[in-house]
């Protein structure tokens, strides 16, 4: 029995690649020839994740990585992972990851 599943393979993927870019899951549906509707529910049954969850958590992780590997700012650092709004972003970044962008940089390069 494979763990691999088309579905799930594909929008991982997707969003991998394209994190940075506006995002429409309707695209990625339409892509896989299914509704928009069951893409989420799907996604949902299998990772326990929703979609805009799931994207969310990929880019404050990029976002992770760029702080401690670059001098951008937290206003760049936004936008290449496709948040424009930079409050947006600082309160989903709080949200996810329990402190702003400016103290997780400042911790991961004390640490």
């Amino acid at each position: 029995i494979s763990d691999s599943d088309y579905i799930i393979d594909y929008v991982k993927e997707y969003l991998e690649k394209h994190y940075s870019d506006e995002i429409s899951f309707e695209t990625i549906a339409e892509n896989l020839k299914i509704s928009r509707s069951y893409l989420s529910t799907y996604f949902k049954s299998k990772t326990n994740l929703n979609l805009s969850y799931y994207l969310s958590i990929l880019r404050i992780n990029k976002a992770c990585l760029l702080l401690k590997e670059t001098g951008l700012s937290v206003k760049d650092v936004g936008h290449s992972i496709g948040i424009d709004n930079t409050n947006t972003f600082i309160r989903l970044f709080k949200q996810l990851k329990g402190v702003t962008p400016n103290t997780y940089r400042r911790e991961a390069s004390s640490s």
